[in-house]
């Protein structure tokens, strides 16, 4: 028994709807709490929206806080480590030397010299620092008596400027009349006087003990001079000065309450510490610089349960007010709307054509998503293709056409493509009874010839999966006629070739270009325009072309060739002459098509039209032929398809131009790796680019500059040499084309965090512990 169904015309079922609506205009009470239930959810994805912008800005507060604290960190931990590099200076120098300045001086000399010798009293600290280590000066008059003896101020700079050597006593001389002296002829401090006028003469001594390495140490003697002028306060911040070891050296705004909740054993307990503070530990040479900074700084305390809990219930009055409104105002035909909207919901789309079309369009709408590679070119294709396939009966099967008729599908009339549809399916290895289709199109037209569109919108007809378009100005009933002649070819499958192939000749360009402009439409662009006429590509909505035929001219032969980089141009222009020749006399025939296609394929890989040549190059081009617009049409298809080819071409062609950039850079860096005179310059001179080039070259195919590279790939050589420990620092260096082990030194530390020496040191103190720890086992 074969079956017929007469569809409806979309936009039946949204009738019906409104209709409801009218006839229902008083609240249902289940509805109301339909909308109130969505209306909280809603409320509650706002509530969790707040709570993470806050959490986002509390973050970012903390951020700035502890990069401002290493900022100021890294500072002080730089200028300590200035000031302790200029004393293991300076005690390197006098390692050798016992006494480094001695003076005799008369009482004349001593009254001329007054000034520096208060200067260098005035210079002074207490000597009880400095007891073990450091530097004092002793004072002696001329019988052997030493009236005075104290420290020399540690200001390293100031002590180079202020001392002068007077006398030309040797360092035997005095070293010998220093033990003669009786213990008890050195006297206290306080009983110096100056000027020294009750003096015949007297000797200045000065003598220097060279200082360890331990950055602990150098810590002490910078503490009361330096300390108070590095270690600024931080707002709101406590600072902790500790060595390697864990040992607190210095505490500013540190309290006794803090030791006792913060320290145990002389160790600092940083989890608890990290409840309470924001802790930035900078590490530098020999010890640590630590800054807390308190959390009250951060929305005054608050924590990010109370933020949740806070975003929750601002949310959820907010909510409560809006429904209370919605529901005690006179005019809510909006709520019912709503609830209207997702009571239907359009669930017997699933699975239909028109959920698979809508899909496939809410992905497509986003077109600079769809262009933006070439891994999507077949969502590309799918944008360009798509209605022409549907329309001519190429869709992906099975579809159910039903849906098209009778859906309530107030969409498609919305973006201006009124689709028609009329379905029969014979039953499977039967004829299809065409008296029946015949009298069924008759049926279908009466009821639709009203409603179809006078205003250049597409109405698509279906028999089976065969398909058809109706131009406004076309008669549906002759081309129902026209589907009817094809499905008469002995069997329906058989006809859909047929009808297809045919369509292909005898449909219009026009045709086809409505088709794609009711499809842009429907894509949301605002490219579709009705009253426009002319032939334009049926693939994409663009400017509608100038199709009136133009003479050929040796003038406009040479556009195709301008823009051309590579090629045999002399024989390009002679393909041109015979394309314009041959054009000239047909219009749409087969063979002249196919040879006019073939020609054209042709002269477009002569000319390279990857890079100085781009498709709107090409379209402007060609519309200096004189063409019909079904040539034309069928062209685009074809140059598009070349000028992606093309452009795959020349990014192939890049990317490996780009791998042999890089390999060459890298032998030559591995060769000149230990040369100190390697730079950007250099490097660009032996590869034979000028500078400017070769940097910009580098920076787009390495990813980051020259001199950011090859301290890179310096170091990680370096770093390897240290831990094997078999070369000296001043080896290293020179094998990685550092000047001097010192800069090495300095760079080490800057990528590391810790010297070189510390490194090794590191390194095998944790092999001695895994081979006791094998050892044990």
């Amino acid at each position: 028994m074969r079956t017929l169904g007469v569809p409806k015309f979309p936009g039946e079922k949204m009738r019906k709807h409104n209709n409801h609506t009218d006839t229902n205009k008083k609240i249902n009470f289940k509805l109301v709490l339909l909308f109130m239930k969505s209306y909280l959810l809603l409320m509650m994805i706002f509530a969790v929206v707040i709570f993470l912008v806050l959490s986002y800005m509390r973050q970012r507060q903390i951020d700035f806080i502890t990069q401002r604290n290493s900022s100021v960190a890294e500072q002080v931990l730089n200028s300590f480590e200035e000031k302790v590099l200029v004393i293991k200076k300076f005690s390197q120098q006098i390692a050798t030397r016992e006494f480094y300045q001695f003076a005799r001086l008369d009482q004349e000399e001593a009254m001329q010299n007054q000034d520096t010798l208060l200067h260098i009293r005035s210079s002074c600290v207490n000597y009880s620092v400095f007891s073990e280590f450091g530097e004092y000066a002793i004072c002696f008059d001329k019988s052997g008596v030493a009236f005075g003896s104290y420290s020399v101020c540690t200001d390293i700079n100031r002590f180079y400027g202020t001392l002068f050597q007077f006398g030309d006593m040797s360092a035997n001389e005095f070293f010998s009349y220093k033990k003669q002296l009786p213990a008890e002829s050195f006297l206290p401090y306080s009983t110096m006087e100056f000027p020294p006028r009750s003096y015949e003469g007297m000797i200045y001594y000065i003598k220097l003990y060279p200082y360890s390495d331990s950055s602990a140490s150098l810590f002490f003697v910078l503490r009361d001079t330096y300390l108070d002028q590095l270690f600024e306060p931080i707002e709101n911040s406590k600072i902790m000065v500790r060595n390697n070891q864990g040992a607190v050296l210095y505490t500013r705004n540190w309290s006794d309450e803090d030791a006792e909740r913060y320290m145990w054993d002389g160790q600092l307990n940083l989890e608890a510490l990290n409840q309470d503070y924001i802790l930035t530990v900078q590490k530098g040479v020999g010890i640590d610089y630590i800054c807390m900074t308190s959390r009250e700084e951060l929305f005054g305390g608050v924590n990010s349960l109370f933020l949740l809990l806070f975003a929750i219930f601002l949310v959820l009055i907010v909510g409560m007010v809006a429904i209370i409104a919605a529901i005690s105002s006179h005019n809510s035909v909006w709520v019912q709307k709503i609830l209207l909207h997702r009571k239907s919901g359009y669930s017997e789309t699933k699975g239909s054509i028109y959920k698979e079309i809508s899909d496939a369009f809410d992905v497509l709408q986003h077109d600079n998503l769809i262009l933006q590679g070439e891994r999507d070119s077949s969502m590309e294709m799918l944008r360009r293709n798509f209605f022409l396939n549907l329309l001519m009966g190429k869709a992906k099967q099975p579809y159910d056409y039903t849906l098209l008729g009778n859906g309530a599908s107030a969409r498609w009339e919305q973006y201006g493509l009124v689709m028609a549809s009329l379905e029969y399916r014979a039953p499977d290895g039967e004829t299809p009874d065409l008296q029946l289709l015949r009298r069924s199109f008759e049926s279908w037209y009466q009821e639709a010839e009203g409603r179809i569109s006078r205003e250049g919108y597409v109405v698509c007809l279906e028999t089976g999966r065969m398909a058809a378009v109706v131009k406004e100005e076309d008669r549906i009933d002759a081309v129902a006629q026209m589907l009817l002649e094809s499905a008469e070819a002995v069997h329906m499958e058989d006809a859909l070739e047929v009808r297809v192939s045919a369509a292909m000749q005898v449909m219009r360009v026009e045709e086809l270009y409505q088709a794609a402009q009711a499809g842009s439409r429907f894509l949301g662009r605002e490219s579709f325009r009705p009253e426009s006429r002319g032939l334009c590509s049926p693939f994409d909505a663009q400017e509608i072309p100038d199709t009136r035929l133009r003479p050929a001219s040796e003038e406009k032969t040479k556009v195709l060739f301008t823009a051309a980089k590579s090629g045999n141009l002399k024989e390009a222009e002679e393909l041109l002459r015979d394309i314009f020749q041959k054009t000239a006399e047909f219009v749409r025939g087969d063979e002249e098509k196919t040879e006019f296609l073939a020609r054209i394929s042709q002269l477009l890989l002569l000319l390279d039209s990857g890079e100085s040549f781009s498709e709107k190059d090409w379209m402007d081009a060609l519309r200096q032929i004189p063409m019909s617009g079904t040539m034309f049409a069928c062209l685009y298809a074809s140059i598009r398809r070349i000028c992606l080819e093309n452009k795959k071409l020349q990014k192939s062609k890049k990317d490996t131009a780009r791998e042999e950039f890089r390999e060459k850079v890298r032998l030559l860096v591995d060769e000149e790796l230990s040369n100190q005179e390697m730079s950007l310059n250099y490097a660009a001179e032996k590869l034979g680019f000028s500078h400017a080039y070769f940097s910009s070259l580098f920076k787009e195919n390495m990813g980051e500059n020259f001199s950011a590279y090859l301290e890179r790939l310096r170091m990680q050589k370096a770093h390897a040499l240290v831990l094997e420990g078999q070369y000296t620092l001043d080896e290293i260096a020179g094998m990685c084309g550092y000047a001097n082990s010192n800069t090495f030194r300095r760079i080490y530390r800057k990528v590391y965090g810790v010297t070189p020496s510390m490194m090794r040191s590191m390194k095998k103190q944790e092999e001695q512990q895994k081979k006791a720890k094998k050892n044990e086992e």
